[in-house]
């Protein structure tokens, strides 16, 4: 593909990616995935447990057990034991302030805000955080601060905004079989992806009936045999569907 053609590069916070970008497609924006910014106010969440757990009894810290998971999930996905059992860490000022900063943080990425709507929102979320709790959440915010540019294109780009879930997910399809599986090489692994039968996304030339009636009579069936095709490379959506069923490893090809 043509470096003009790239117009968006999205990645995780690493400087030499970054370097590597602006060197070889100046003209591409760069937009750092969501999902390895949002994971800072997790981090920091859990930072903030850890500290208070070293004060708890050993029955308090029975009582909250497994509370790792109810605290990192969003509210809309707790059932009633677990709406429980974040009650009971709330009743920590400190945690409260935590989740509360957490949860503001990723509704922030959430709320489909352009640019300068979500620039506000995150002067208005780092000026609430009060002095006890920025220790905690120092990587997030020096992160905010590094990466600004690259990290808010995210907001430029809505209502399409751009991330790299999908890849995300089919990395980890592929670690778990490979795990699990015969403890495959990374030529094997890239072979079977590049390589599998039905794997490719192909495309040909559209042409009408009366098209392939005239080509089909000037050459002589050449439309069926010479006409070009368009290999546009493994489909994402086909492999993703063969690692799910477990077909992808299981073919012998």
């Amino acid at each position: 593909m043509p470096q003009n053609r790239i117009k968006i590069v999205c990645m995780d916070m690493w400087q030499p990616y970054r370097d590597a970008v602006r060197s070889i497609l100046p003209g591409a924006k760069i937009v750092i995935d969501k999902f390895h910014v949002v994971r800072y106010a997790s981090d920091a969440l859990e930072a903030v447990r850890k500290e208070i757990r070293k004060s708890l009894t050993e029955r308090q810290r029975k009582t909250l057990m497994h509370d790792r998971f109810v605290l990192l999930k969003r509210p809309h996905s707790l059932d009633a034991h677990e709406r429980l059992v974040l009650e009971h860490w709330l009743k920590f000022p400190l945690m409260r302030q935590a989740y509360d900063l957490k949860e503001r943080f990723y509704n922030l990425f959430d709320s489909g805000a352009d640019r300068q709507a979500a620039e506000l929102e995150h002067d208005r979320w780092l000026k609430g955080m009060i002095p006890e709790i920025r220790q905690y959440f120092e990587p997030l915010t020096r992160a905010m601060k590094n990466w600004h540019e690259e990290i808010f294109s995210y907001f430029d780009l809505q209502p399409n905004p751009v991330t790299n879930a999908y890849t995300e997910a089919l990395n980890n399809l592929i670690k778990l079989a490979n795990k699990n599986g015969r403890g495959y090489s990374f030529d094997v692994l890239r072979a079977k992806v590049l390589f599998s039968d039905g794997m490719r996304k192909i495309t040909y030339p559209k042409f009408n009936k009366r098209d392939h009636m005239i080509l089909d009579m000037i050459h002589d069936g050449w439309l069926a045999e010479d006409s070009q095709n368009w290999d546009h490379g493994v489909d994402i959506y086909t492999l993703m569907q063969k690692m799910e069923d477990g077909s992808f490893f299981s073919d012998p090809h």
